[in-house]
């Protein structure tokens, strides 16, 4: 543990370290990720929490798109205004 005089290097220091792990992880991809837990924990094996959020984000980037329906007119949907209903709570 840092004394008192170099707590604020040491917390600097262990800052900068975490944004470059994280800046790291952050670069692999889903199977790159799956694979260093299964190489740093075994296979299966720990991070369960992490393991599903990577399976799910998996699932969702291969499950097909659904594709919009366009309108039987083909006209864009128009939007409401909603500034009429501020002028009349301004009226009031």
């Amino acid at each position: 543990m840092p004394t008192r005089r170099n707590l604020k290097s040491y917390r600097e220091r262990r800052q900068t370290q975490a944004q470059e792990r994280q800046a790291h992880w952050a670069g692999l991809t889903y199977e790159q990720q799956l694979a260093s837990l299964d190489e740093r924990l075994g296979e299966g094996q720990g991070a369960e929490k992490q393991r599903a959020r990577i399976a799910a984000a998996i699932a969702e980037r291969d499950a097909p798109k659904p594709e919009k329906k366009p309108k039987p007119d083909g006209k864009p949907r128009r939007r409401r205004n909603r500034t009429r209903r501020a002028k009349k709570k301004d009226s009031k």
